[in-house]
C-alpha cells in the first residue's frame, strides 16, 4: 500500500476544507486525518484553531446532530449514540450535554417501541417464546436500558 502524501501548511488546509466539505468531523478525528498526512502538531493545532473560528468545525453541534440523526431515523438508544460520539473523539461533557438537552427527538421508550415493532413483524414465523426471548435480545443489543424493554415487550406481546 502507497504511503499518504505528506501535506505542507498549506496543502493541509485544503484538505481539511475538503474533508469538512464532505462530512462533519470532531477535532479528534480531523486530527487524526492531519496526522496521516505527516502534518506537524502546530500546523494541526492552527488549521484546527481557525477552522473553529470560522465554525467549521464544531464538536459540539455535530454531536447534536449525530444524536438527533440517529434517535430519529435509526432508532438508536442514548447509550449507543453515547458509544458512537466517544469514537469519533467527541468529549463527554459535551456528550453528557447533548443527552440531557430535548432536542426535538422521540423518547428511549418510543425509539424501542419503533424498532421493537419492526422486529416482532419480520419474526411471525417463530414461537411465541422464541420470538419474545430474540426480541428482548434485540433490543438490549441496541443499548437499551433493560427497565425499557421490559415495558415495549410486554407492549408488543400484548397487542
Amino acid at each position: 500500500m502507497k504511503p499518504p502524501r505528506q501535506f505542507n501548511r498549506e496543502q493541509a488546509w485544503s484538505y481539511a476544507l475538503r474533508l469538512l466539505n464532505q462530512r462533519g468531523y470532531s477535532e479528534y478525528s480531523l486530527k487524526q486525518k492531519l496526522t496521516q498526512h505527516s502534518v506537524t502538531p502546530e500546523d494541526s493545532a492552527s488549521i484546527i484553531a481557525k477552522l473553529k473560528e470560522l465554525r467549521f468545525l464544531d464538536d459540539r453541534a455535530l454531536a447534536e446532530n449525530l444524536y438527533r440523526s440517529q434517535s430519529r431515523h435509526r432508532h438508536m438508544s442514548s447509550r449507543a449514540i453515547a458509544y458512537k460520539l466517544q469514537q469519533k473523539g467527541i468529549h463527554r461533557t459535551i456528550i453528557d450535554q447533548t443527552l440531557k438537552v430535548d432536542n426535538d427527538v422521540p423518547s428511549e421508550q418510543d425509539r424501542a417501541q419503533t424498532l421493537a415493532t419492526r422486529y416482532w413483524e419480520k419474526t411471525k414465523d417463530l414461537p411465541h417464546q422464541k420470538r419474545r426471548e430474540r426480541l428482548m435480545s434485540f433490543l438490549y443489543r441496541r443499548g437499551f436500558p433493560s427497565s425499557v424493554i421490559t415495558i415495549v415487550a410486554r407492549r408488543i406481546i400484548q397487542a
